[in-house]
């Protein structure tokens, strides 16, 4: 049976400005900013808080204060005034987005934020556990 006599023609594919395999920011997708109380939610830091230090657009990864911590080399520029040594460091390493929880800061729980626009025309970022203003 041919698919044209049974059945209407589907509607016309959606026009997109987005073409297939384009970067998508994950921060603005979540309304993520530096600042906020995060959760990891996976990995060996699994559970802990943190406030976001700094967030990588481009690679979709954000530094949490405190977590997913890794040893680093250090080597200053030696000059005979400050005549500093190379140490080992310890740094946050970044983590992908995916793998965190921004917190309700009533709750305390994980959440999603939603942006809302108030009486005075101020577009607001707002928790969906609780409702109230980030």
């Amino acid at each position: 049976s041919n698919r044209n006599s049974i059945m209407p023609p589907l509607p016309p594919k959606k026009a997109t400005n987005q073409q297939v395999g384009t970067h998508v920011d994950f921060a603005k997708f979540f309304n993520i900013k530096e600042g906020d109380l995060v959760r990891v939610l996976y990995g060996k830091d699994a559970g802990k808080q943190g406030v976001i230090r700094r967030i990588d657009h481009k690679k979709n990864q954000v530094i949490v204060d405190g977590c997913n911590m890794t040893k680093s080399f250090w080597s200053p520029r030696w000059t005979p005034k400050t005549r500093d040594v190379p140490s080992i460091t310890t740094v946050e390493a970044p983590i992908h987005i995916h793998n965190i929880a921004p917190l309700d800061p009533v709750v305390k729980k994980p959440t999603r934020i939603k942006r809302r626009v108030n009486m005075f025309g101020e577009s607001v970022r707002v928790s969906k556990v609780s409702g109230c203003a980030m």
